[in-house]
């Protein structure tokens, strides 16, 4: 959450994605799917 807010107080584009029924590790299927999803959408923008 620290990197997120020192993200946003830079003006960096991020986004905070919040699994409360998960630990440190996005383990739930469904949340994991989304976490990847989100993650590769960030490599395809950030790493032309």
């Amino acid at each position: 959450m620290q990197a997120f807010n020192a993200n946003q107080l830079l003006g960096i584009p991020s986004r905070f994605l919040f699994f409360p029924n998960e630990t440190h590790f996005v383990l739930k299927p469904q949340n994991s799917i989304l976490w990847h999803r989100e993650f590769y959408k960030w490599l395809d923008t950030y790493l032309k």
